[in-house]
């Protein structure tokens, strides 16, 4: 029996007080969910999360927490405490923001272990940092300026002893209004009703002083990128402009080559044996992979030749996605040997801090170094953002999916450069079939080889029919980092929160501030394809309570407007040192508003009395005739013209008809509706917007 909850919110909803020690972790909260004042969302909810920590996090974690956070009566209380779920009703009751840290702070661990939502940067040079040298409301201002958080922030601090209680890393907590949610209420005997509620958004940032290292958690990408330089630039001082930050990702491609990993010098005699003891690959269909597994005494090399053979010659196979690495050890001070085993499966995802053990975590860093499986990665200085700019732009036409490098050298892209930036990356190397050897000027066909390696063979002395083949190698361009440096050039824009995709070539990005009024910005793509200005248009045409905006095109575009938004094309906003020019934006947009807002305008460009052309912007033209049909198009035309309204039936119609259909007959009716002519609602018809 422990008697230790009488807390006023229990008591006040009639939930009673638990004072029976542990038993199902479902009961447990099942009890108070029965209660009548359980149906109130806050405690419904704290249900929940109780529950969720008392089944999930490690009590050792959480005592580390409370033994650092709270005095010694608390601890005192806490200790004598039975069962998980005891402990986190105390916690939650009597120390909310410890409750709040420990779960914080697991879930920072499992999203650094899963690799999802995640990114860890380095600092070149570490710099030591403690909790109380942070200035939360200079930071929250910040913060709040780069993402455009319009409802505000609020930011906590504490240690992070997820690892161990000498840990120097600290967590940042990033809470802020989230986007608006409209759900249905069900309750018992009650018709439904909608529950508009905000759902708190929440970024998570870890620093640690003794490696430099910068880690967020957030599920946009490109508010993982702004924090991590946010925090960089706030508070370690570091101006990404002039000392870049780096990052550090897994190579995995190095295990095609071989799977054997030795054991370095200075940790001969501490590690007795490293092996690959599991491998994955893709197998060329989406979400499917092939996996070849060995015992820690096994030889993995002909496992792993027999798999990348089942899959050679298909589409997009063969690409390394996870490896399971054993390492046998002898640990400080014992005189048995130990086993431990790490995942590495991708960018930043490895299972290495999941370990505990610091003599582990240590051993696998070190191992990871000397395998050379860690790359480092460089966002882009000043100078080389504005000197490798037009090229980044060129690039982004052709995201995504997999390019070969000719093409990307091709389009005056430094490969180099781009993939040291992470604006590419490597997938691999690709057998591809020449339908025509003149094309690429081939004396020998390359070929690729059982064993993986490539090999150029003569035309004349292979055997069997001559298929010319090239050993092409690929990349991906990922279009997130463009999009970052893009906006990263552009200072003068200030982003509105997480970047928003209305379609597949196009984004909101955020706004800019001309003549003291606010106007949207989107940035476009492969806007010189005429089909995607259609689509473009039409998704713009839908965003009606948008004031006149800025579409920054990253090629050339034969129009100059989209729906009643100015098309200014990237190039043309840079000056003379390749850096962005809010001045020049202006100037553009200037010479185009005019031209745009008449380009909102449907038209009848009517011939005399019976025949006319109907002309809506991103819809299209057609043309009418009669003069019955070319009144009532008119009368359409006005009242879109006049603020988008709708014109009933009978004013359509007249006396004698009473449908639309009948004036303009069924045939031409079915071309008009709805592309050109869609109902307004309750008896009325409008232009189609």
């Amino acid at each position: 029996m422990c008697d230790f909850l009488s807390h006023s919110d229990f008591a006040n909803l009639g939930l009673g007080v638990i004072i029976e020690s542990e038993r199902h972790l479902s009961g447990a909260i099942s009890e108070i969910r029965r209660k009548p004042g359980a149906s109130i969302f806050p405690i419904e909810q704290a249900a929940s999360e109780i529950l969720d920590q008392s089944e999930d996090v490690p009590d050792r974690l959480a005592l580390r927490i409370v033994e650092e956070r709270k005095d010694g009566d608390f601890i005192t209380r806490y200790r004598k405490t039975e069962g998980s779920v005891n402990r986190a009703i105390l916690r939650w009751a009597w120390a909310p923001a410890v409750f709040m840290e420990v779960d914080r702070t697991w879930r920072f661990q499992r999203f650094r272990e899963t690799g999802k939502y995640y990114e860890g940067r380095f600092v070149d040079l570490p710099i030591r940092l403690s909790p109380d040298d942070i200035d939360c409301d200079q930071l929250e201002k910040e913060i709040e300026l780069k993402l455009g958080l319009t409802e505000g922030c609020n930011v906590n601090i504490w240690r992070d002893l997820s690892i161990d209680s000498g840990s120097d890393s600290i967590i940042l907590l990033v809470t802020t209004g989230g986007q608006n949610v409209r759900v249905r209420e069900w309750k018992k005997g009650l018709e439904p009703r909608p529950l508009d509620y905000q759902p708190v958004d929440e970024f998570l940032i870890s620093y640690t002083p003794s490696r430099g290292m910068i880690e967020v958690c957030a599920q946009d990408p490109v508010a993982r990128r702004v924090l991590g330089e946010t925090f960089a630039k706030e508070i370690l001082n570091v101006d990404l402009l002039t000392r870049p930050l780096s990052w550090e990702v897994y190579n995995l491609w190095r295990f095609r080559e071989t799977v054997e990993l030795d054991v370095p010098a200075h940790l001969e005699g501490r590690v007795l044996a490293t092996s690959v003891i599991e491998a994955s690959i893709t197998a060329g269909f989406k979400g499917q992979t092939f996996s070849a597994k060995c015992g820690p005494k096994d030889d993995m090399r002909p496992f792993a030749e027999r798999l990348l053979s089942a899959v050679r010659g298909l589409p997009g196979a063969g690409r390394i996605v996870r490896v399971l690495i054993h390492v046998t050890y002898m640990p400080h001070g014992k005189e048995r040997t130990s086993s431990f085993s790490f995942a590495l499966s991708g960018k930043n995802r490895s299972t290495i801090a999941g370990l505990r053990q610091r003599e582990r975590i240590s051993i696998a860093n070190a191992l990871m170094e000397h395998w050379k499986v860690v790359e480092k990665y460089q966002s882009l200085t000043g100078l080389e953002v504005g000197t490798a700019l037009p090229n980044i732009l060129r690039l982004l036409d052709h995201a995504p999916g997999p390019v070969e490098a000719d093409m990307i050298e091709g389009l005056g892209g430094d490969i180099a450069l781009l993939n040291k930036a992470s604006i590419i990356v490597r997938r691999g190397l690709a057998d591809v079939v020449l339908l025509e050897d003149e094309l690429w000027d081939l004396g020998d066909n390359a070929i690729l080889k059982e064993d993986g390696s490539v090999a150029a063979v003569d035309s004349e002395k292979r055997e069997g029919p001559t298929i010319p083949r090239k050993i092409v190698e690929q990349y991906e361009i990922r279009t997130d980092e463009i999009l970052h440096e893009i906006l990263s050039a552009m200072t003068f824009l200030k982003r509105t929160g997480r970047r928003v995709s209305e379609t597949k070539n196009l984004w909101r990005v955020g706004n800019a501030e001309i003549e003291s009024s606010t106007v949207p910005v989107w940035i476009a793509r492969n806007l010189n394809d005429g089909e995607v200005c259609a689509e473009v248009d039409t998704a713009l045409r839908k965003l009606s309570d948008l004031p006149q905006g800025v579409i920054l095109a990253t090629g050339e575009s034969p129009f100059q407007c989209l729906g009643c938004h100015v098309v200014i094309p990237i190039s043309s906003c840079l000056g003379p040192s390749k850096e962005a020019d809010p001045e020049l934006l202006k100037e553009e947009f200037f010479v185009g508003r005019a031209l745009a807002a008449a380009g909102e305008r449907a038209r009848l460009l009517q011939v005399g009395t019976t025949l006319a052309k109907l002309v809506v912007p991103g819809k299209g033209e057609i043309v009418v005739n009669g003069k019955t049909r070319v009144d009532a198009t008119r009368l359409l035309v006005d009242a879109a013209n006049a603020g988008g309204l709708s014109v009933p039936t009978g004013d359509i119609c007249g006396d004698r008809m009473d449908h639309p259909r009948q004036v303009y007959g069924t045939a031409l009716w079915k071309d008009l509706h709805p592309k050109f002519i869609e109902s307004g609602g309750r008896g009325s018809w409008r232009i189609a917007r």
